[in-house]
């Protein structure tokens, strides 16, 4: 959309004015320069959502390097097959629901930020651990 600017300063009259004229008039200029782009009011709530579904905070751990973590060591985690083994529906019965949202939020995660996406130490802790559990009721 070409007349983002302009776009921001209407809603932002809209919301911030005292007038209720103002505000009425904003909202058919916001409405009138959506139209004129062959956009609707659909098209800009669907602008937030794709806002809300990026990470909250991307930068929070950006100075934060898992490899100041001893214990962590992706190489050798093989949480990519852990993962694939626990996602698995015969596995997934078992798990209680706790467990099972874990999961299929690491699923998202991985199918959303691709393979440079790293799961925590912490996540790694629990779906090894699931994923341990599993394997020896398997055996």
């Amino acid at each position: 959309m070409a007349n983002v600017r302009r776009l921001k300063k209407i809603l932002l009259l809209a919301f911030e004015s005292d007038k209720d004229m103002e505000r009425i008039a904003a909202l058919d200029m916001a409405k009138n320069l959506l139209a004129a782009d062959k956009k609707d009011a659909h098209w800009l709530v669907a602008q937030l959502d794709l806002i809300e579904a990026q990470p909250k905070h991307p930068s929070r751990f950006a100075n934060w390097s898992r490899s100041h973590s001893p214990t962590y060591q992706p190489e050798k985690a093989g949480w990519g097959k852990m993962l694939e083994y626990c996602a698995r529906e015969p596995v997934l019965a078992r798990v209680d629901p706790r467990e099972f949202d874990f999961i299929q939020s690491l699923v998202r995660q991985t199918r959303r930020y691709g393979r440079d996406w790293i799961p925590s130490p912490r996540q790694i802790n629990w779906l090894t651990g699931i994923y341990t559990r599993m394997k020896v009721t398997d055996i």
